[in-house]
């Protein structure tokens, strides 16, 4: 048996249009099979996303608590994980098929990648997989790739893009703003002290990392939308941090949100981080990124 991750929400046992892949980050290209899923609903079919991961995954696009929140918003409620054991890694092609996408999630129509492999070594292919849908009476249908510019779409163009501070890249191979969510937690007090007050939270250890420096963003905060400017590094004027932080001045006045979740969503790379001589240098600084930064909250 795979180990899975399920929460499949059909209780009346009907079958399944289901896309099958790794959907890191939910970028242009999945969206397409989510949309061609969506299709088959009025046939019947619920539909459902299989994501396939492996279990230490890092520098993930979405974290587990983010993925579900995603999918819904792209109108899909139902969703499974497949993990790549050893188990799973050792399980036929065909044993695959008939245990996991038919007996397990229903399948009646499959949407997936042309590069899908599945079972031991590899064996299975989208050929193997629509060869057994002509044989079990479900369809299948096989997307490529999408390009952008002279590249395709992939999740891993997309963490190059953000370790280069290149997030506008980054949220036109996405198709969204790439965002971090946290917890506001006590600072040093840092930002206050210089008159430009900053919530901060740790960032997410297996999210993505971008280049250090600052950013404008916007900020979605005690269900509201500012507009922000955010520094992802270290802190190098003040000592320096062991660990990356989320700085983020809020161009609004947003009140208490110490305990509160928040998002903050990447637009633009605005400078690096580098370390001032004096504070009277930062502030300039930090005064002309804000500046930078402000435009109308939605």
């Amino acid at each position: 048996m795979l180990e899975k991750e399920i929460d499949m929400k059909t209780e009346d046992g009907r079958k399944t249009a289901l896309a099958v892949g790794k959907f890191d980050g939910l970028h242009r290209g999945h969206q397409l099979l989510l949309n061609r899923i969506l299709e088959e609903a009025p046939k019947g079919l619920q539909p459902v996303v299989l994501t396939v991961e492996k279990p230490d995954q890092k520098e993930m696009l979405l974290t587990p608590e983010e993925f579900p929140e995603m999918l819904s918003s792209f109108g899909i409620g139902c969703r499974g994980t497949l993990l790549l054991t050893e188990e799973a890694r050792q399980t036929e092609a065909e044993d695959f098929i008939r245990e996991t996408l038919l007996k397990q999630y229903r399948a009646g129509f499959i949407a997936t990648g042309n590069d899908f492999r599945f079972g031991r070594d590899r064996e299975g292919d989208v050929s193997l997989l629509s060869a057994a849908g002509r044989r079990y009476g479900f369809d299948v249908e096989v997307f490529d790739r999408i390009s952008e510019g002279e590249e395709e779409i992939s999740s891993r163009r997309i963490r190059k893009a953000l370790k280069e501070g290149d997030v506008r890249l980054a949220r036109t191979l996405l198709g969204y703003p790439y965002f971090l969510t946290g917890t506001v937690m006590h600072g040093r007090a840092f930002g206050r002290t210089l008159g430009v007050p900053t919530l901060n939270f740790p960032f997410p250890g297996k999210k993505a990392p971008l280049m250090t420096g600052v950013y404008r963003t916007e900020t979605e905060a005690g269900g509201k939308v500012y507009p922000s400017v955010t520094d992802y590094g270290f802190r190098p004027t003040f000592g320096g941090e062991t660990v990356p932080t989320v700085e983020t001045h809020l161009i609004g006045d947003p009140g208490s949100l110490y305990g509160e979740t928040v998002r903050v969503r990447f637009l633009e790379f605005l400078r690096p981080e580098i370390r001032f001589d004096s504070k009277e240098e930062l502030i300039r600084q930090i005064r002309k990124d804000i500046e930078s930064s402000r435009f109308p909250a939605k």
